[in-house]
């Protein structure tokens, strides 16, 4: 782990601070919901079939919502984040559970995930959007790296219509984020080693925001 991006972490840190203190304001217990489009890739493509001996990486784990959602699936679960605060959120309440694991791991960082092994399951719910250019392709690589053969990567994020969230640049910063959108094309032609297997395209996951989500499950074909 090599956290030396210390004014792009401290953006992490604020943004995360903010967005938990709106959470509790505005959503009550959004933080505890899955996203309802990973959920239902989940079930519908029988992911949580054997996953008692199955792994499960939940990339920019947050408050630790899919962490929960894959543990309830029977997933043992590595969290990671870039932040202390998710992390230190994530460890309180994953205390008693053997099967969580969590590291505060900088993603864009080269070889970044391989001390963790590989995975049957990795999750990316809205990291992507939030990963500058210049850091791009080292996070992409770490992201595809971690899938074990035959395994399975999940990206959900932000759709392109969401309202002065995309206009023709390749980011732009809010309150300490930096975010940028993808249509499930794009998402393919990133991870064009990847076979597409399902998808469910601008779905609507934040009524009070109107933040729409593009998700897609990704298999990762055998050697």
């Amino acid at each position: 782990m090599r956290i030396n991006q210390k004014s792009e972490l401290a953006f992490y840190e604020r943004a995360f601070k903010h967005h938990k203190d709106r959470r509790e304001r505005r959503y009550g217990s959004w933080e505890y919901t899955p996203s309802k489009s990973v959920a239902e890739i989940v079930r519908k493509n029988k992911l949580n079939v054997g996953s008692k001996d199955k792994r499960e990486l939940d990339a920019g784990c947050g408050d630790g919502r899919h962490i929960q959602f894959f543990r309830s699936l029977g997933f043992s679960v590595v969290g990671v984040d870039f932040t202390a605060n998710s992390i230190k959120v994530c460890q309180a309440r994953f205390s008693r559970d053997k099967s969580v694991r969590l590291k505060r791991i900088d993603l864009t960082q080269r070889r970044a995930l391989k001390a963790l092994g590989m995975f049957d399951v990795a999750n990316d719910w809205s990291v992507l959007d939030h990963i500058r250019g210049k850091y791009f392709k080292a996070y992409v690589k770490n992201i595809s790296d971690a899938v074990r053969p035959g395994g399975f990567l999940i990206l959900s994020e932000f759709d392109r219509s969401i309202p002065g969230l995309y206009k023709g640049r390749n980011y732009k910063i809010i309150k300490g984020h930096y975010f940028r959108a993808f249509s499930v094309d794009e998402l393919l032609k990133i991870f064009k080693d990847f076979i597409l297997v399902d998808k469910k395209e601008r779905v609507l996951e934040d009524k009070i925001n109107k933040y729409r989500f593009n998700t897609v499950l990704l298999k990762k074909p055998e050697k």
